[in-house]
């Protein structure tokens, strides 16, 4: 028998009001890069937004940002372009080779707004062209410990994003009851996936553990899309989050999908990677199965279902 276990891979995210921008509309029809990120989850945390009154170039490429959460307000933030841009390193491979053509980065007050950052950002001998970051993009970016963790509060999966949320009935259930100082988050979640031991036997090759085999597959068969499903029911189960009608309340050991699979592809059990790197990566929820320590990790021993979750790696799984 085989112990399946997810790892969360990658992720995007933004907030709900940015799922009816064009641009974002048109990164979820026809980027490949989110071919993978199969599952979906709405989280809610404190509202953040930028202080305008203490955001402000610097000189080269550094802005000073404060963000501010009600009353509160974060220390000082340097943005450094190069550094925190990503996708530029995919032009300029090396810093170097960025200050050869960079000009200037100034803040456009004028466009800007607590919610997004507009800037004019400047190489020689070409003209401005105006560069934006939206508050959710630079607290994850620059990994910022401000705002609370996000709370799990839906899981779905889905193989169509640029279809999934035009009419999510409980995107608008969430949305419809956000208080004044909280936000909603979609997270685009990619996850590898790997098997431990053999199926159909009891050879246990837990040095292959995370050669994540499955995540090679193609994402119209079969069994990767068996390996999405187990993994949303497992999420369901372990968060109980607060909009999904379905999945919450019965034992997870009972749930018929999940003893499908099970049978199917000769299952015991399951290692789940509930988090990532990041402190706004760090998900939770008030109803979850069990608290998690600093590795997110929790297992699942069909073969034990009185013990439930667990915290980390179930040593139980390990035996053959």
């Amino acid at each position: 028998m085989s112990v399946v276990s997810y790892e969360i891979a990658e992720a995007e995210a933004f907030g709900y009001r940015r799922l009816f921008d064009q641009s974002v509309q048109n990164c979820l029809g026809e980027s490949e890069d989110l071919a993978r990120h199969n599952i979906y989850v709405f989280s809610l945390s404190e509202k953040v937004r930028y202080n305008l009154d203490n955001c402000f170039s610097m000189h080269h490429d550094v802005t000073s940002v404060q963000l501010k959460a009600g009353t509160s307000l974060s220390g000082q933030f340097g943005f450094v372009l190069y550094h925190h841009w990503k996708p530029l390193a995919t032009y300029f491979p090396t810093e170097r080779e960025f200050d050869a053509v960079f000009e200037s980065l100034r803040l456009d007050h004028d466009h800007t707004t607590e919610s997004m950052l507009t800037f004019k950002l400047k190489f020689r001998g070409k003209d401005p062209v105006d560069f934006c970051i939206p508050v959710d993009l630079f607290l994850t970016m620059l990994d910022i410990e401000f705002g609370g963790h996000p709370e799990v509060v839906y899981v779905g999966q889905t193989f169509r994003l640029d279809k999934r949320f035009n009419t999510h009935e409980q995107l608008n259930r969430a949305a419809s009851r956000l208080q004044d100082n909280e936000e909603l988050r979609i997270n685009l979640l990619k996850f590898k996936y790997g098997f431990g031991g053999t199926p159909g036997t009891s050879e246990p090759h837990f040095d292959r553990m995370w050669d994540y085999v499955l995540h090679r597959q193609q994402t119209d068969f079969q069994s990767y899309r068996d390996s999405i499903s187990l993994l949303e029911r497992c999420l369901i189960h372990f968060y109980k989050p607060r909009y999904n009608t379905q999945h919450v309340t019965a034992p997870i050991h009972k749930d018929p999908l999940i003893c499908d699979l099970l049978r199917t592809y000769d299952v015991r059990g399951v290692i789940l990677g509930t988090g990532m790197n990041g402190y706004q990566w760090q998900f939770w929820s008030p109803n979850r199965a069990i608290e998690t320590d600093e590795s997110g990790i929790v297992s699942y021993d069909f073969r034990n279902v009185d013990a439930g979750f667990t915290v980390g790696v179930n040593p139980a799984l390990l035996d053959a």
